[in-house]
């Protein structure tokens, strides 16, 4: 026999029909499952970490606020909206409404403990510079010192 006979014999080579994308393989459809659930579930914590620490950027504006506006208010009025601040983000963070009501000794204790970082005669000032006929208008790095501690408090 001759090769060559042989050879014409047989069909010319044809290709495999081409592989479809659709449907996917049971380990792809798991595969984007659990990518769009952890999607799902970051997208959840982020919204309410977000929404847990809006009291927290509200008192960081209104702070902002009361930094601006100190040249028009009093310093014991300036001292007064600061406390309330302060106390509203204690019982906020703590999640202790009865820190709104804290007497001035009270209040003073709570914010000379050193995670803090608040200096003394800021946190005497604070408790019971609004008492007072005339104090010191707060300064810059007061309001630097309360930002300070507004962020470091836990939401």
């Amino acid at each position: 026999m001759n090769p060559e006979a042989l050879l014409s014999q047989l069909r010319p080579l044809h290709a495999p029909d081409p592989v479809s994308w659709w449907p996917p393989a049971p380990g792809w459809i798991a595969l984007f499952l659990l990518t769009m659930l952890t999607l799902i579930l970051l997208a959840i914590w982020f919204y309410q970490t977000y929404q847990s620490r809006a009291w927290k950027r509200a008192a960081l504006k209104q702070l902002n606020h009361l930094a601006s506006a100190q040249q028009k208010l009093e310093a014991a009025d300036t001292y007064s909206e600061l406390s309330r601040l302060i106390r509203r983000c204690i019982a906020l963070s703590e999640g202790n409404p009865e820190a709104l009501a804290y007497a001035p000794t009270q209040f003073s204790t709570i914010l000379q403990a050193p995670k803090n970082g608040l200096s003394e005669t800021l946190v005497c000032r604070l408790s019971e510079g609004q008492y007072q006929a005339s104090p010191d208008k707060p300064s810059t790095e007061d309001f630097k010192a309360i930002r300070r501690l507004i962020r470091s408090m836990s939401a």
